[in-house]
């Protein structure tokens, strides 16, 4: 039997395709969640889903499942997929080639006339980037139950409108998604395609990546109160200058995370009121997004914060609130699926090398209920989250080979 190859120009013409949807043209890609970029994607995916006869189902807050049946449709089925909503002014590739790889590996499963055992199921899971409603991963924590119907009452994009109206708007039933969760035994396996989102792979010239572990994060918002008054009549022993001790714990922040091997932080996001060049700032909002694969430096970031933050309160007579808006433990992939993705990238002859995720990933939440593993596809000079963001077609072409390869290997040996 001939081996079957990847469909290069196929992939080529959806992910065209997928970042003609976009709200921003010229300037990156721009698809949030429930938005009319996000429908016509969603509804591109299911019309290609349905063209290799693949059964779709939704659930209750936008995840979409596109199943190919199995041999044995009583056996758990084994998922790949990624998501299709963007950060503002992304990249083509971020989420969209999870998508269409598995598109691919199971065009590649009924051409090879192997049959499957298992059901094999496309996810799509909705709003994994987190910005707009301010929770990365949301549809895959509605998933495994970690978020509830209440929960996505208080995410709300920068309009007010939350999570939970949003997709009542967009024709979906959140009220219901205690029959969506997925529970531990329901799903044999889970593998995400995702570009690299850094420069190891393109720089080493090394076809793909198996990850071994998933970066864990936590997001802060802090908020620093003083008190606003006039730029050139306030005395600097008398000003509550909210601004300047924020300048201090970006720069702890900063600081801190440098001195630990593993660990990253970013202050990404922030916001100064009045933000008038003649007043003193009365009150600062920011972020913080700290990760590691090792739960210690992202304990010692956060403390570190908080100690600062007490510290200046004392010493400037400013008040401060810290609110964990969302955190995920670090997630180790399973050795199984590993071996079949290494074994996979050997029978293709392609090259690969072990690696860890400073990303996240809705496979480390999928990790509560099944065995995980992912595939990295090289990022052009590392380029992501931006307009710039490049993967060669051929590389995707690679990972659609050994995604069907090890989707067939961990069929037979769980079947």
């Amino acid at each position: 039997m001939t081996e079957s190859r990847a469909d290069t120009e196929a992939l080529r013409r959806d992910i065209e395709a997928f970042s003609a949807m976009n709200a921003s043209p010229g300037e990156g890609v721009t698809r949030f969640s429930f938005s009319a970029e996000d429908r016509a994607a969603r509804d591109y995916f299911i019309a290609r889903a349905e063209s290799l006869g693949l059964v779709i189902r939704i659930d209750p807050v936008g995840n979409i499942f596109a199943r190919l049946p199995g041999i044995n449709e009583d056996l758990p089925p084994i998922l790949t997929g990624s998501h299709l909503d963007s950060v503002a002014h992304g990249g083509r590739f971020d989420g969209v080639v999870g998508v269409v790889c598995a598109l691919e590996a199971v065009r590649l499963i009924r051409e090879s006339g192997r049959g499957n055992i298992h059901p094999v199921e496309i996810v799509v899971f909705v709003e994994e980037e987190g910005p707009h409603f301010g929770s990365p991963l949301t549809g895959s924590r509605c998933l495994t139950g970690v978020y509830d119907a209440d929960k996505l009452k208080t995410l709300k994009n920068p309009a007010g409108l939350s999570f939970y109206d949003a997709a009542k708007e967009f024709g979906l039933d959140p009220d219901a998604l205690p029959s969506g969760i997925l529970r531990p035994g329901e799903v044999s396996a889970m593998i995400e395609v995702h570009v690299e989102q850094s420069v190891v792979l393109d720089r080493e010239g090394i076809h793909l990546g198996i990850v071994s572990d998933i970066a864990g994060m936590r997001w802060l918002k802090i908020e620093i109160r003083g008190e606003s008054n006039h730029a050139g009549a306030t005395p600097m022993g008398y000003r509550r200058d909210a601004l300047a001790p924020a300048a201090g714990v970006v720069l702890e922040v900063e600081r801190c995370a440098r001195d630990f091997p593993s660990t990253v932080a970013t202050v990404g996001k922030i916001t100064c009121r009045p933000n008038v060049p003649n007043v003193i700032p009365g009150c600062v909002e920011f972020t913080v997004d700290i990760r590691d694969t090792n739960p210690e430096g992202i304990e010692r970031v956060h403390k570190s914060a908080v100690n600062l933050l007490e510290k200046l309160a004392a010493e400037k007579g400013i008040e401060y609130s810290l609110e964990v808006t969302g955190s995920i433990e670090p997630t180790g992939c399973s050795p199984r699926v590993a071996r079949a993705l290494k074994t996979a990238a050997d029978l293709r002859g392609v090259s690969y090398r072990m690696m860890t995720s400073g990303a996240l990933h809705d496979a480390a939440v999928m990790a509560a209920v099944t065995e995980i593993g992912m595939l990295f596809v090289p990022s052009v000079n590392g380029r992501s989250h931006v307009p710039e963001e490049e993967t060669a077609i051929a590389d995707i072409g690679r990972a659609s080979e050994v995604l069907f390869e090890s989707l067939m290997l961990l069929d037979s040996a769980a079947g």
